[in-house]
């Protein structure tokens, strides 16, 4: 689901830059990047009721008007941040609230979908890991956040399970599975 929610967001991120040379990329498993900078993310919570049920609180955040000021230095440090009204020209009437708005629709309406087509496609997790690698860029070197030594990897692939695949600065291979990249 996280990589999934991510391939969506990226695509109507994508939508909404067509008109400019904006690089719209994802980094695992769900940061949507433009020009390397964090303009969207995703945080996904389970829970499970007393029959066994199991339920997703999905949040999803973009950046339509304003980029939040984010620390990129210290031990809660993260990305910097971009909106979508850096690169194109919000509303003047309404301060972009509509298209903002509009956008949230749009994803609301893909999420949907895209929950009722899987519940009976077989094919779902490949597709899904197909269109992720897809937006991915692998080779790039990104920073373990939490790890004390600030550890540099290297993205190589997505294993089938939605694991990645690093190689670390002593050059072995190990898979992330909920690390936080910088």
């Amino acid at each position: 689901m996280p990589l999934q929610i991510g391939n969506l967001l990226a695509q109507q991120v994508q939508d909404m830059l067509k008109s400019t040379n904006a690089a719209v990329k994802l980094k695992w498993p769900n940061d949507v990047l433009v020009d390397q900078k964090k303009i969207a993310g995703v945080l996904i919570e389970s829970e499970q009721d007393h029959a066994g049920n199991y339920y997703f609180l999905v949040g999803i955040g973009v950046n339509y008007k304003f980029a939040p000021k984010v620390e990129t230095s210290g031990q809660e440090r993260g990305r910097v941040t971009t909106c979508i009204c850096d690169y194109i020209d919000a509303d003047d009437d309404d301060d972009g609230v509509e298209a903002a708005r509009e956008l949230g629709w749009r994803i609301a309406k893909d999420v949907r979908e895209w929950v009722e087509l899987q519940k009976n496609w077989d094919g779902a997790a490949d597709s899904i890991m197909t269109a992720w690698e897809t937006w991915a860029e692998f080779g790039n070197k990104l920073i373990l956040r939490d790890d004390p030594g600030n550890e540099t990897v290297v993205p190589l692939s997505l294993e089938k399970d939605g694991r990645l695949r690093v190689k670390g600065q002593n050059g072995k291979e190990r898979l992330l599975c909920f690390e936080y990249l910088l």
